[in-house]
């Protein structure tokens, strides 16, 4: 737990006080001619209530430091998710909170993020100076804005080759690759199945997927049996009683796509969920739920090939 002095620092003078206060207690101010003045100064001016502090207080400190410094390596996904997200998490929050945490969200995020605020907040928006607000008052916002959000290492998304590929598409992008991904499950499942059967599946769609599908079986080449069999078992594993037209391929796809990850895989997890509006985020979270664990590490690399066989074909249409 930081202090009350510190928490009013950044990051970099918690870091460097607490050095100080470890490694140069005596004399430590000469330091200071090392620091731009603009820094300096609100530095001096804690320096003396932060040495007289017990040997113990300053060595909490010093790790606090520490970890928030490796607390800064994580992202909160309110900044990252669907605009839906952000919109849902700032409905109820005053003018100066949502001023405060704005500038953090990517500019075309921020036109749909203020649309579906009240219009009192957008009036109120106008009306406001930053400047009067504290930092250790804006620090508090976000901190408390952020703390529902999952908090989420970027690095890992860059680890794995589909994943990198797939993390900068947004909540219309993903489900179009969730929508491929249901209709190749499909193609591959019926592929060679009685015209009877195929026309019980068909009357279950929209009249647009049901066209996508017949044709894609058309295109479709040889599939094993053990590949028939899974897609399959999938389909029939899914309760169509509980979804309309529109739903079906999606959720499919939403399937296919929750085999693509371990449990191992929270953070990224989290990531692509977020990154999705949030009801179709809830419906992906609960597929995710349902295969945690199922899928042994050869079935998680065939499920990312198939992931990135989606995305490969529709890559055109995302430019």
């Amino acid at each position: 737990m930081m202090s009350a002095i510190s928490a009013q620092l950044s990051q970099k003078e918690r870091v460097f006080l607490s050095l100080v206060a470890q490694y140069q207690p005596e004399g430590g101010e000469d330091l200071f001619k090392f620091l731009p003045p603009e820094e300096s100064r609100g530095l001096k001016a804690n320096l003396a209530a932060f040495l007289s502090q017990s040997p113990q207080q300053r060595e909490a400190e010093f790790a606090a430091a520490r970890e928030h410094a490796q607390d800064d390596q994580l992202v909160s996904m309110l900044y990252l998710a669907d605009p839906g997200w952000i919109s849902e998490s700032l409905k109820g929050e005053t003018a100066a909170a949502v001023g405060i945490l704005l500038p953090k969200v990517p500019k075309s995020r921020v036109g749909s993020v203020l649309k579906d605020l009240p219009k009192e907040t957008r009036r109120d928006l106008k009306k406001l100076k930053l400047k009067k607000i504290s930092p250790a008052i804006r620090h508090l916002i976000r901190i408390r804005a952020e703390r529902p959000f999952p908090r989420i290492n970027l690095a890992l998304l860059k680890e794995d080759d589909v994943v990198k590929k797939i993390k900068d598409l947004d909540g219309p992008q993903l489900l179009k690759t969730f929508h491929e991904l249901g209709i190749s499950e499909m193609a591959m499942a019926f592929s060679q199945v009685q015209r009877s059967a195929l026309r019980a599946i068909i009357n279950r769609l929209r009249t647009v997927d049901a066209k996508e599908l017949k044709q894609r079986i058309k295109e479709s080449g040889e599939f094993t049996r053990n590949q028939q069999k899974e897609a399959q078992l999938h389909i029939l594993s899914l309760d169509f009683d509980k979804m309309n037209p529109e739903q079906v391929v999606q959720e499919i796809g939403f399937g296919v796509f929750s085999k693509a990850f371990g449990p191992e895989d929270a953070e990224i997890i989290e990531y692509f969920i977020h990154r999705l509006p949030p009801r179709s985020g809830y419906v992906l979270k609960r597929y995710l739920d349902d295969s945690m664990g199922q899928s042994t590490p050869e079935q998680v690399k065939k499920t990312r090939e198939r992931v990135l066989d989606a995305f490969t074909r529709l890559k055109k249409t995302f430019s």
